[in-house]
């Protein structure tokens, strides 16, 4: 994104301040200009998902009471046109599929964070077109991310 392009307000459901400090930092280093509000639970996700327009959601997947697939389903019923990439170290293969026949749309392993920046700027731009791997009912397209994030 170039200097001239708005912010994007992404809602960031994470409970370890190590992983905001790293999300932050990859997303300034691929030059994305975000405003992120970050969010500890899965109570004041819904309360921020309801009151607060975002553009993007980066949502752990493992959280003390709370994990990614809860998120999304909340997502999916309260803000179904807003991107979702789960950036975990615990997902696994098969919830990555799965997470991607829910409706999110990318998920990034931890274990690969340089591939936060790019999967940002895929979410934010099938965002603007409408779509998802779910969307386009695309069991392929979700493998080939799956491969991706290997």
């Amino acid at each position: 994104m170039n200097g001239h392009e708005r912010t994007i307000k992404v809602l960031l459901l994470e409970d370890n301040p190590r992983d905001v400090a790293l999300v932050t930092a990859l997303l300034e280093q691929d030059a994305l200009n975000c405003d992120l509000h970050r969010v500890t639970t899965g109570e004041d996700f819904a309360a921020a998902l309801k009151n607060e327009p975002f553009d993007l959601i980066i949502s752990d997947y493992t959280l003390p009471s709370f994990n990614g697939f809860a998120a999304l389903a909340l997502r999916q019923e309260v803000a179904p046109d807003v991107p979702f990439v789960l950036f975990s170290g615990s997902l696994g293969e098969e919830n990555a599929v799965e997470s991607l026949k829910k409706g999110a749309t990318d998920y990034v392993i931890k274990q690969r964070p340089e591939r936060l920046g790019p999967s940002v700027r895929r979410a934010i731009q099938e965002g603007r077109s409408g779509g998802t791997a779910a969307d386009r009912g695309s069991v392929a397209e979700a493998g080939r991310v799956v491969s991706a994030n290997r």
